[in-house]
């Protein structure tokens, strides 16, 4: 049964990708603006920081605060649950000292969650 003004579980996990497909394209758009250097193609170790302290922490949380407003279906509750802790463990390790190797494990668990949830493009 789902409860009133619940989405669906299908309505859910759409509405959920669709928030992860936005903040993406938002996020690939900007990642063009950050410097790199000309030799290895990379941003400096400053700006890459600045990058996720400045533009990808303030997208996740919004990401976060997306997923916590759609009407979750009771049978998904749980499951949503650990995928919204998940996610916010993984923002608040964003911080000003975050290196490319140590930010690409953040997420790992909150990408776990997502596919269990059967999202296809969170995580």
């Amino acid at each position: 049964m789902i409860a009133t003004g619940a989405l669906s579980a299908k309505d859910w996990r759409k509405q959920a990708d669709n928030i992860c497909t936005q903040s993406r394209t938002l996020l690939s758009d900007d990642i063009k603006t950050v410097t790199t250097d000309a030799t290895t193609g990379e941003p400096s170790a400053a700006d890459f920081a600045n990058f996720m302290v400045n533009t990808v922490k303030p997208n996740y949380q919004q990401v976060i605060t997306s997923i916590k407003a759609l009407p979750a279906p009771s049978a998904l509750k749980a499951k949503i649950k650990k995928l919204l802790k998940a996610l916010t463990k993984g923002t608040n390790g964003i911080n000003a000292n975050i290196t490319a190797a140590s930010a690409g494990k953040l997420f790992d668990p909150a990408t776990k969650s997502a596919k269990s949830l059967g999202l296809k493009v969170c995580g």
